[in-house]
């Protein structure tokens, strides 16, 4: 027994349960529907199984409003592309790549391609490979809009939206689930250890196809060849998650799973992943594409036109695919969180058979949104393909002409939701396909069909899972119809023909959902468990559970039955006592709570009774609407829980006195923490007015002290509303937004109403009427208005996404059904004379300023990293940190990584390899609204390394070129030997060295090349060089240098040399320079040291304005000849001969050419750099002269100048 000593005072519990109403009435479903207090409550079935919550699919988890890029992108990024002549295939891609080449802003944003309208012929996919890139065409208009013409002759994609790599597991992260069943739904469960595992992680849980489930659902009865049964391994599914909590080994993830795990059938894994590679941010919008044909059944032709995979955070709207053989938009495989709005796929061109004309297809990714789509001519309109893992969730999407039925196309996937699918002529289905194309056997599982209308329905149940049919209108399939093994009856609620079946509420289960999650900005869910899913397995010894000892004191106290603190034991007369216990983090509150028991009687439970926290406040079942309790099987119940009870992160319940309990599973929206300094504003409408239809089409009723809504099905009763909000004033980051209409009078109860969004703000409230009212969109909101009170729902993403655009929101309220004569709905309007009546539109805005702390400028060497740095983030959080690079080839945005959490962050900055030089680094935090800022400067010291060039690759800038796989860079020196490349190469691009050696490759050298090679001190070492070295292309001398050429060796510099540095010849053999210019300022402005050997400069009479020095110092044995047999040459600098005590230094001038020496020329000069050395010669031989300028010629004693021939 396990017991904790805690007392606790009574508090109010609440309870609520499905409520059935007349005809003409919304009815609540019976698998999700509201509480007493208007929060989503969810029956469990037996096996603790519930319909999944898909509020978290679509861009961004659905909280966000799809980016107005015109007001978060500025202009400076956008990149604007027209029509040219012939294909356009390369000129829209260049545009993408100069996109993708942009540094991404602090909010993620490359920019955007803007096609500009006209007709774009495409012979070839476009591709969008980079994160923050949005295309963006003019309109989807198939005359006036952006047009992209599929001109091939093949089936092809014409635009693909992809990352690169794959998930890459993190080693010795992997673990086990270790309960006997984790239900369907669920998003806690134990694992075997955390170990490697922590909140924010990126995880994989992987739910394994073991044969004997495959034997239990009959999959292993598929055949016969060539279709292949099912087999272990083939139907794995793999689910992406984010870990949202720890607690001991049990975890809590961020999206439900749809699948139920048991351990009979190999339980399941979790492990951590990384994944560099996969994209997000990406958007597709306002583009008409189409494909060319030759004949209704071609099939070369294009075949998609939008492909995504291996990207999240993206969303395509306002797309029109005509005459695509597949799919307007196909998403597969490492595509998660993502929106597919307002699009058509009309028309598809193709045999009309298996394989083909799949409108809109999910293939494999998951928390994908397909909403307000439509199709046209299909055949798998809404589809998911094979092992999709979900959830995902198609909303309020209409086909026509329609070849094939909607649903899970073949072989398991799971969690998919069809939320108000109108399939005209055709069927909506779920079921066991059997032996259909391949073996396609059970099609998905865990499936939704929630207020559909289709011809027909086949939503069958699998052994072992099951799939809802809920308030939808069609014939229902008795069979599958293609079924191998069993085909058990599906899960049905409210659904039939016309006039059986009866759309339920919430009208949208999606919207509901995520109206929930909206509810409390910031709020997370977790559920608390206690026993196991097992159907009361262990009967004989029962299974202990937790109690709080004070607790079951207070229980046993009750009366002279025991009290036991087990599950599973079927024995009557006594009570159970057990406590729910669920850690809360500084600042948490549960804000919302739901319990669900699952029960069988033992004799007679009709007296037993329910009792939360106190002893003296007992709920009986039939209070409640539990009962009957079965005695044969398990009853699940489910009650809402005050969370006035919870604030101190336990539950305690007791029941009796003739119940077993199987589970127990306590459901939590907690919100987290929320900003420290907030204000609210409270904002009544500049506009509002009812419209009213039939007779009345033409009168306004803008001045009217009511607003009102009614579907009839005498237009000359409809009625709708119009409100208008104006932001414009407000400022600030938007943490929630709510609409309240209040002074409600109602017909009738039941009469469900709803909002949608409308985007045009230009109506007038004293104008607007049924004629010319503005277009809405689709409900997003909905509620059972009851008179006397008030109604609230959340317009976060639709006030944020008005704020970025004109600062208006209008919405439209209206009936979602004709409820028959009592189905009108009267709220206050702005002229109501009672003023707390008057809608009013409630912001709560973060007025905290962001602030960051201050980074000290950095220095690392070459190949090193920073340490991880801290940063202090103040402000409420949570906040966006972000990096940026001024040099992003030094340190690109990648290698800019943040660690911590919350307040105290990290960032760490690793420069690219072989990389050197400076930048600063920005970063910038912010909170959506508004940001901080701080800069450090980045200094990289390079590391010299001996990089040798490989026997391949001619072309220098590419790092295959080199041993080393990555082209040197000053410090680096470039170097070639016995098993480098020979011959001739090229630079690429401009290069810089800080030296190149020569040693001994098994030919000549020749560089070529318009590009620039500047070499640092290293200079170019040919002293052990076995062959000569030929420079075509211009030189720079970035530091002073040496050129030493080896004897016999020649080093042609035929390209302009450049650089305001000393250069010096050493070696003895011959350096010739042929590229220098007549103008000084072109060529080098340091001294010209002739150390040794010959120095020839054989074209172009340069000038310099540096100096020339024959010899080095005190080098006695060195020799250094000047040859200006076919050039002149001028020296605008001082001359010198040093000290050489063997032989005289020598300069030949050919005919007609001329040495000038401009500031003089001294001979004898030693290290000194004084006067009086001995023996220092210079002999000038050949035709020309030497003329010295501007200053004597200064001979020291024992020294000689003689010029050969004729004197100057």
């Amino acid at each position: 027994m396990i017991i904790r000593h805690t007392l606790k005072i009574t508090l109010l519990v609440l309870v609520a349960l499905p409520v059935f109403r007349a005809a003409g009435q919304a009815s609540n479903g019976a698998w999700v529907y509201p509480s007493a207090t208007g929060n989503l409550l969810y029956q469990l079935d037996s096996r603790g199984q519930r319909i999944n919550d898909f509020s978290q699919c679509g861009y961004r988890g659905g909280t966000e409003p799809l980016p107005n890029v015109t007001a978060l992108i500025p202009l400076s990024r956008w990149v604007y592309v027209s029509p040219g002549t012939g294909d356009d295939t390369a000129l829209i891609q260049a545009a993408i790549d100069s996109v993708e080449a942009m540094t991404p802003d602090a909010n993620g944003w490359r920019g955007v391609v803007y096609l500009n309208a006209g007709e774009y012929q495409l012979a070839t996919t476009l591709t969008i490979q980079a994160s923050g890139v949005v295309l963006k065409g003019a309109g989807d208009s198939s005359t006036t809009g952006t047009r992209l013409r599929a001109t091939d002759t093949r089936q092809y994609n014409l635009i693909s939206v992809s990352g690169s790599g794959s998930r890459s597991t993190v080693a010795n992260t992997t673990r086990n689930l270790t309960q006997k069943l984790v239900p369907a739904g669920a998003r806690t469960f134990e694992v075997d250890s955390t170990s490697g595992l922590a909140v924010g992680h990126t995880v994989i849980v992987k739910r394994p196809s073991t044969a004997n489930w495959i034997a239990d659902i009959d999959m292993d009865q598929l055949g016969p060849a060539p279709v292949v049964p099912w087999t272990a391994g083939s139907k794995d599914l793999l689910f992406d998650r984010v870990i949202t909590r720890i607690e001991g080994n049990r975890i809590s993830v961020d999206v439900p799973l749809p699948q139920t795990f048991e351990a009979v059938y190999g339980g399941g894994q979790i492990w951590r992943y990384t994944w560099t590679g996969r994209i997000q941010q990406v958007g597709i919008e306002d583009i008409y594409g189409f494909s060319d044909y030759a004949s209704a059944t071609d099939e070369s032709h294009a075949w998609k036109c939008i492909q995504i995979n291996n990207a999240q955070h993206v969303w395509v709207r306002n797309i029109t695919a005509q005459y695509f053989g597949y799919s307007a938009v196909s998403v597969g495989d490492g595509a998660k969180w993502l929106t597919v709005a307002d699009s058509q796929c009309l028309d598809p061109i193709s045999v009309i058979d298996g394989g083909r004309r799949y409108s809109f297809n999910n293939d494999g990714a998951e928390c994908t949104l397909f909403v307000n789509n439509y199709a046209r001519k299909g055949r798998h309109d809404f589809v998911f393909g094979a092992t999709v893992p979900g959830p995902n969730a198609f909303v309020h999407c209409t086909a026509d002409t329609v070849y094939s039925d909607t649903g899970p196309h073949h072989r398991w996937s799971v969690g998919g939701l069809f939320d108000g699918v109108t399939i005209n002529g055709n069927e909506i289905n779920v079921r066991n396909r059997g032996n259909s194309g391949t073996g396609h056997g059970w099609a998905g599982a865990y499936m939704a069909v929630w207020n559909c209308k289709a011809s027909s329905f086949s939503v069958r149940n699998p052994p072992t899972a099951c799939n809802w049919l809920v308030g939808s209108i069609g014939t229902i399939a008795s069979s599958s119809g293609f079924s191998v093994g069993a085909d058990p009856a599906g899960t049905y609620d409210s659904s039939g023909p016309s006039g059986t079946g009866k759309a339920v509420y919430p009208r949208s289960l999606y919207y509901g959902q995520l109206q929930q999650r909206m509810k409390w900005p910031g709020s997370e869910f977790r559920e608390e468990w206690l026993s196991d899913v097992d159907q009361l397995a262990s009967t004989t010894f029962g299974d202990p559970v937790n109690c709080d000892a004070t607790w079951l004191s207070q229980v046993e106290a009750l009366d002279a039955l025991p009290a036991f603190t087990k599950f599973d034991y079927l024995a009557g007369s006594r009570y159970i006592a057990c406590t729910l216990d669920f850690p809360l983090d500084p600042g948490d509150t549960v804000v919302a709570a739901s319990l669900t028991v699952s029960l069988r009687a033992v004799g007679s439970a009709t007296s037993d009774s329910i009792w939360l926290d106190s002893t003296t406040s007992p709920q009986s079942f039939g209070s409640l609407g539990w009962s009957p309790i079965s005695t044969t099987a398990q009853t699940v119940r489910t009650m809402e829980v005050s969370p006035s009870l919870l604030t101190d992160g336990q539950l305690n319940v007791a029941l009796g006195t003739n119940c077993a309990v199987d589970f127990m599973v306590l459901h939590l929206q907690v919100q987290k923490a929320q900003p420290s300094s907030t204000s609210t504003i409270t904002l009544n409408p500049v506009a509002d007015a009812y419209v009213m239809g039939g007779a009345s089409a033409g009168s306004n009723f803008g001045t009217a002290t009511t607003l009102i809504t009614k579907d009839d099905t005498n237009a000359d009763f409809d009625r709708e509303t119009f409100l208008r909000w104006d932001l414009s004033g407000v400022s600030g980051k938007i943490l929630q937004a709510k609409v309240r209409l209040a002074g409600i009078t109602v017909g009738q109860a039941g009469n469900e109403s709803c909002a949608n969004f409308v985007e045009d703000d230009t109506w007038n409230e004293t104008a607007i009427n049924f004629t010319n009212k503005p277009a809405a969109g689709k409900l997003f909101a909905q509620w059972l208005p009851v008179g006397g009170q008030s109604v609230e729902f959340t317009v976060t993403p639709q006030a944020v996404d008005s704020l970025l655009g004109d600062g208006k929101l209008s919405l439209r309220v209206l009936s979602t059904d004709s409820y028959g004569a009592n189905g009108i709905v009267n709220y206050a309007s702005r002229e109501n004379a009672t003023v707390a009546n008057r809608p009013q539109l409630i912001l709560t805005i973060d007025t905290a300023t962001p602030t960051i702390s201050d980074v000290a400028d950095q220095n690392v060497n070459e190949d090193s990293a920073t340490a991880a740095l801290p940063v202090l983030i103040g402000g409420d959080l949570p906040q966006t940190l972000s990096g940026t690079s001024s040099n992003t080839a030094l340190v690109p945005n990648a290698n800019i990584v943040f660690g911590g959490s919350g307040a105290n962050r990290t960032v760490t900055v690793t420069p690219a390899a072989h990389q050197s030089g400076t930048t600063t680094i920005t970063l910038t935090t912010g909170n959506g609204t508004l940001s901080a800022t701080d800069t450090f400067t980045l200094t990289v010291t390079g590391v010299s390394d001996a990089v040798i060039k490989s026997a391949t690759g001619s072309s220098l800038n590419v790092s295959s070129a080199w041993t080393a796989n990555f082209v040197p860079v000053n410090p680096d020196t470039a170097t070639w030997n016995a098993s480098s490349l020979a011959g001739a190469m090229t630079l690429g691009a401009n290069l810089s060295w800080a030296g190149l050696i020569v040693n001994d490759p098994a030919a000549a050298l020749t560089f070529n090349g318009t590009q620039t090679l500047t070499l640092g001190s290293g200079g170019i070492d040919m002293s052990a060089s076995t062959v000569n070295l030929t420079l075509n292309h211009p030189v720079v001398l970035g530091e002073n240098q040496t050129w030493n050429v080896g004897a016999n060796r020649t080093l042609a510099a035929n390209g302009p040399i450049s650089g305001t540095w000393n250069l010096t010849k050493a070696g003895t053999g011959t350096l010739t320079l042929s590229g220098l210019s007549a103008t000084a300022a072109n060529n080098p402005a340091g001294t010209t040291i002739l150390g040794d050997g010959t120095l020839a400069i054989s074209a172009g009479d340069p000038a310099f304005t540096g100096g020339l020095t024959f010899g080095t110092a005190n080098a006695s044995a060195a020799l250094g000849t000047l040859n200006l047999g076919t050039s002149s040459a001028s020296y605008a600098g001082a001359a010198i001969v040093r000290t050489n005590n063997v032989n005289s230094n020598t300069g030949i001038i050919g005919n007609a050419e001329t040495l000038t020496l401009g500031g003089g020329l001294t001979l004898g000069y030693d290290a000194a750099g004084g006067s009086g050395a001995t023996d220092s010669k210079l002999v000038v031989s050949g035709g020309g002269s030497l003329a010295v300028n501007g200053a004597t010629v200064q001979v020291s004693v024992n020294q000689a100048a003689q010029k050969a021939g004729n004197s100057s």
